[in-house]
């Protein structure tokens, strides 16, 4: 909806009309975690709209479970414990997997996890 401009290192600025990642939401109205172009950053969740990128026609659910547990170190991360399923939204080749559990949004180590049929 509008542009966000910021110095501060641990913000995340962007342009209107800029499609940003959501790696964490608190809470609705507040500031989220977002990533753009490969920067991790907190916004202003007002200054955005909230858009569903996925083909509603083909939806693609890739669900995982999680084998070991692992503790989050940051507001980027998220905390799985054995057994937990995860709603898994990218995997990336360095292993380091996005997903979503519990309303939380964050990344996690995907060799912690096995896929899981739907």
């Amino acid at each position: 909806l509008h542009s966000f401009s910021t110095r501060h290192p641990k913000q995340l600025s962007f342009h209107r009309g800029d499609v940003i990642a959501v790696v964490r939401r608190p809470k609705p109205g507040g500031w989220w975690v977002g990533e753009l172009n490969g920067v991790l950053g907190k916004f202003p969740s007002s200054f955005c709209k909230v858009i569903d990128l996925l083909d509603p026609a083909e939806p693609e659910k890739l669900l995982a479970r999680a084998l070991f547990s692992f503790a989050a170190r940051d507001q980027t991360e998220i905390s799985i414990s054995r057994g937990d399923v995860i709603n898994v939204t990218h995997q990336h080749k360095s292993g380091w997997w996005r997903g979503e559990l519990n309303g939380f949004y964050g990344r996690f180590p995907g060799n912690f996890c096995r896929l899981i049929d739907c």
